[in-house]
Order: C-alpha cells, then sequence, then structure tokens
C-alpha cells in the first residue's frame, strides 16, 4: 500500500502524520508513506483543502484530521 500525504508541514498535517504512521503500526500494514508538498501534484488531485490523503492513487479525505481509527476504517474499506 503506497499513502500519499498532501501536506504543507502546519501544525494538522504534522498530527495527521503521526496519525497514519500510529494506524500503520497498530494494524501492522505493510504501507509506503510519502509526504507530498508539491502544489502541482495538489491541483492533479483536484485538492482544495489540506491536508490530503491519498491511498493507492486515489484521494480518500481533504481537510480534515483524521483519527487513528478513521485511517484504519479506510484502509479496510
Amino acid at each position: 500500500m503506497f499513502i500519499e500525504l498532501l501536506c504543507d508541514n502546519c501544525k494538522t498535517c504534522t498530527l495527521l502524520k503521526n496519525n497514519i504512521e500510529l494506524a500503520i503500526k497498530r494494524e501492522k500494514y505493510l504501507a509506503e508513506v510519502s509526504l507530498v508538498s508539491d502544489p502541482e501534484i495538489f491541483v492533479r488531485y483536484g485538492i482544495m483543502s489540506l491536508p490530503g490523503v491519498v491511498i493507492d492513487g486515489k484521494l480518500r479525505s481533504e481537510g480534515r484530521l483524521l483519527s487513528v481509527e478513521e485511517i484504519i476504517a479506510m484502509v479496510s474499506a
């Protein structure tokens, strides 16, 4: 699994990064997390609000700080 965190290193983005890492560790997912701060990529995904979460090339969330449980549910779906 490949997770892209579309972010600009704000506090919310940092907290979301931590929650993603906790979810991966808790559920023992085999996942690679990449932090993306390139505005061209934001446009490519059509994101209007940061942070954004892209899982295996599909935009799954934008503009929200997801909890660990929400991330686990999102990945499991």
